[in-house]
């Protein structure tokens, strides 16, 4: 019941990746997923003497 909003100004994209975990069963090994991570991805360059700065807003919400 939660919707979840994620923005990053002048972010590329984002990435949605698995998060698993492998572990041994009787029948072999298994791969079990354990959730997923979210990466912005922003295009930047590191000119010495310049800063950097990245903002990552996140908003949750409840469904009714």
């Amino acid at each position: 019941g939660l919707a979840v909003t994620l923005a990053a100004a002048q972010a590329q994209e984002f990435w949605v990746t698995p998060i698993e975990t492998v572990s041994e069963s009787e029948e072999g090994y298994e791969r079990i997923y354990q959730g997923s991570q979210i990466l912005a991805i922003w295009p930047v360059g590191f000119p010495p003497g310049v800063e950097w700065n990245g903002k990552l807003e996140l908003q949750v919400t409840g469904l009714r």
